[in-house]
């Protein structure tokens, strides 16, 4: 019996969800290029903004500013104030990068966006790990296909030495 030229070979059982996986990576990363330079985007996507009394870092709120223009803020125990052109703000271990303010709102961008890097590395790490997850599904798969494949071709002694 001859085989046709047009005879396709069967494929492996993880090779689909190999490349699921792999198309699904390249449209996020494309997705997150787009997101990071966007030249439509008026303002910075990682930029957040509070009024008075919301939470700036852990407890610390944004109590305003006073007629000086200093910033201030405050948690349960403490009271803080900063000069206006300060372009940081740290407390508790943790930081921001302040853009600006008005006497009733704050513009930051907390530390852990400051790198493009931080907010992507959890699903950069994810897809790593569901690829290498499927890469040890489909050889253990084609392993033990290879092991049905030797066990069916061996031959059965016991039968003989009857």
């Amino acid at each position: 019996m001859q085989k046709s030229f047009l005879h396709v070979k069967k494929r492996a059982p993880g090779s689909y969800l190999f490349v699921v996986l792999l198309i699904g990576a390249i449209l996020a990363f494309g997705l997150w290029i787009f997101v990071s330079v966007n030249p439509f985007q008026p303002t910075n996507p990682f930029l957040r903004q509070v009024t008075i009394g919301q939470s700036v870092i852990g407890d610390w709120r944004y109590g305003g500013a006073d007629p000086n223009g200093a910033m201030k803020f405050y948690d349960a125990y403490q009271y803080v104030t900063i000069p206006a052109n300060s372009p940081k703000f740290a407390a508790d271990g943790e930081f921001v990068t302040l853009d600006g303010h008005t006497p009733s709102t704050l513009t930051f961008e907390p530390a852990y966006e400051s790198e493009i890097i931080g907010p992507a590395s959890y699903v950069w790490i994810l897809l790593a790990v569901a690829a290498v997850l499927a890469l040890v599904w489909r050889k253990s798969r084609l392993t033990s296909a290879k092991m049905r494949k030797q066990r069916k071709r061996m031959p059965s002694f016991r039968h003989k030495m009857k």
